[in-house]
């Protein structure tokens, strides 16, 4: 059963989870809403495991402010289903907002398919 808050948005970052116990792995985000996020990895965490997760730089991009606090709540073969500490940390909104507004730049530049009109079998 799903119990995201908000939508999720697809992305493509690299991230550094570090646990508690200063554990560290690298990993890709591949989708972020409000509420958590899925990372894919190779390290392997039980859930309810806490990690803090950090973006790294981005091909010239500034890196957002601070790590965000997060606790597993599934793995699986590919990666890690995470659910922020804290709804709505700076991190997460600035990410979520960050790609909101690439995806409407992208589609207020996108080229749009006007559909012909039918002439009713009249050719």
């Amino acid at each position: 059963m799903e119990h995201r808050w908000g939508q999720r948005r697809d992305v493509h970052l690299r991230v550094r989870l570090r646990t508690h116990g200063g554990l560290v792995a690298r990993g890709t985000l591949l989708n972020i809403s409000m509420s958590g996020a899925f990372v894919a990895t190779a390290f392997r965490l039980q859930p309810l495991s806490h990690v803090r997760m950090f973006v790294m730089p981005q091909h010239g991009q500034a890196m957002p402010a601070g790590p965000a606090e997060a606790q597993v709540v599934r793995h699986t073969s590919e990666g890690l289903g995470l659910e922020w500490c804290e709804f709505g940390q700076e991190t997460v909104r600035a990410l979520v907002r960050e790609r909101v507004e690439e995806t409407s730049e992208t589609s207020a530049h996108a080229p749009v398919k006007v559909p012909r009109p039918r002439h009713g079998g009249v050719r």
